[in-house]
């Protein structure tokens, strides 16, 4: 904050967070979907699902699983990779960059 004021998710989601998101065609995204965003890809590249649930906050490895397994499993193009191999470099997969 230019000011040096806390940063209050009403005001930034309002006037920061939401003109960026639709600035880049994703009107309607919150904070809270690049949560179950960053979890899911945690876990899809095989992250430990006990980091991942104490990272989250959950009470359990198991209701981190049931919010994450159906992002998981539709992901499109899914293969199973030998331990080490889940995460890509970037430009890489279904985010690589389109220039």
């Amino acid at each position: 904050m230019p000011n040096g004021g806390p940063l209050r998710n009403t005001n930034f989601r309002s006037r920061v967070f939401a003109p960026a998101a639709a600035s880049v065609g994703l009107a309607g995204l919150t904070p809270h979907d690049l949560r179950h965003t960053a979890a899911s890809l945690a876990v899809a590249a095989g992250a430990n699902v006990k980091a991942v649930q104490r990272m989250l906050g959950h009470a359990s490895a198991s209701m981190t699983l049931d919010r994450v397994r159906g992002a998981v499993r539709r992901r499109p193009g899914r293969r199973r990779q030998p331990p080490g191999r889940g995460v890509r470099s970037a430009g890489q997969g279904p985010f690589k960059d389109s220039t």
